[in-house]
């Protein structure tokens, strides 16, 4: 038998697969994150197979290739790599260097060649960099969650045990422009335009350069995932029939969002949510600006009817029975943080539970 060469692309899918479950086996929201992962992959895949449809001429075969799909999960697994890789771990990718200021030109100069990113885009990255890591404790910071796809793209590129130098140029184009555009643009330039105003380092250019949908218009590959990723966030979720047993919830992104608008809220981060109601209305923001940054036809086409069931979703969560719930715990004073999160977390998915037995698809 003839020895079979090996798929560099299929392996960096499982090479990438491999590093993003690792990072989400010690995060609390791993089931979360794992069910955005599933539900952006079917819905690239749904997305780009309709605007295939959309460019094939009547009466003739459409299918989609196996590198297209295989791309499509490439781009699933790594476009978050960013949000979840741990402190320490993004501390090893950084350049050894005698003074801050080497290690800032080192760093601009390797990610400049590696991604070809612009000013402002290495502004981003830089800046996100020393505000997830220069803090004595590991916390949130709004400024590296705006540059998360940058740096998402910069692990894929700047680890060798990945395999991405192995893929064929046009797939390595494929990734980081996909990788680097799927970023959701309104929610991160509102979030760091307030910040602007008391931060210096937070500049108009930077502001600009967050995303920059213009330049994956007409791709489809990249304008699919992009718009895959972002309608997420109108999903409340799916139910998982299981016999003799409670139906098994696959969260949405709308769920996501709201429990880390909760998590904001009670672990008292500034600058975010006040009370519960700012946290609602922060997710109806961002279903609001969803609709507007679709780039594929299909995507729009659906967009309407996907808002409408997510703001029924975020009524229900203002009626006063289920605020009341909600508050009680995000007040409650003698549990800490982490206990209020998990009840809080537990509370959302009975909720989204009894959303989605109500309206069924």
């Amino acid at each position: 038998m003839m020895d079979v060469a090996p798929d560099p692309l299929l392996g960096f899918v499982e090479a990438v697969q491999a590093r993003a479950n690792a990072y989400l086996s010690v995060r609390p929201d791993q089931y979360e994150q794992l069910d955005h992962l599933r539900h952006v992959s079917n819905r690239a895949h749904w997305l780009f197979y309709n605007e295939l449809v959309r460019a094939t001429p009547p009466g003739a075969p459409v299918m989609m290739s196996r590198r297209d799909s295989l791309l499509l999960d490439a781009c699933t697994f790594s476009h978050d790599l960013g949000k979840w890789i741990p402190r320490d771990d993004l501390a090893g990718l950084l350049p050894l260097a005698v003074t801050p200021a080497q290690a800032q030109v080192a760093f601009r100069d390797r990610a400049r060649a590696l991604l070809g990113l612009s000013d402002y885009q290495l502004d981003l990255l830089w800046l996100g960099l020393r505000r997830r890591l220069d803090p004595a404790v590991d916390a949130y910071s709004a400024v590296y969650d705006a540059a998360h796809h940058l740096v998402s793209a910069y692990i894929v590129v700047a680890d060798p045990s990945l395999g991405f130098a192995a893929l064929a140029r046009e797939d390595q184009v494929e990734v980081l422009t996909t990788v680097i555009g799927h970023q959701f643009g309104a929610y991160y330039k509102r979030t760091l335009f307030e910040l602007s105003l008391r931060d210096p380092d937070i500049t108009p250019g930077l502001l600009v350069d967050i995303s920059r949908p213009d330049k994956i218009v007409g791709l489809r590959l990249p304008a699919s995932f992009h718009d895959a990723d972002i309608n997420d966030m109108l999903y409340v979720g799916s139910l998982e029939r299981r016999p003799y047993r409670e139906d098994l919830l696959h969260a949405g992104g709308l769920i996501k969002i709201f429990l880390i608008n909760l998590t904001l809220l009670v672990n008292g981060v500034p600058n975010g949510p006040r009370d519960l109601y700012d946290c609602v209305n922060s997710c109806g923001g961002t279903v609001q600006s969803v609709i507007s940054e679709f780039l594929t036809p299909t995507a729009r086409s659906e967009g309407q009817a996907m808002r409408e069931r997510a703001t029924l979703f975020l009524d229900m969560l203002r009626d006063t029975d289920t605020a009341t719930g909600y508050i009680r715990l995000i007040q409650d004073g003698s549990r800490p943080p982490a206990d209020r999160l998990k009840a809080l977390r537990t509370l959302t998915h009975s909720k989204a539970r009894e959303f989605l037995r109500e309206h069924r698809d």
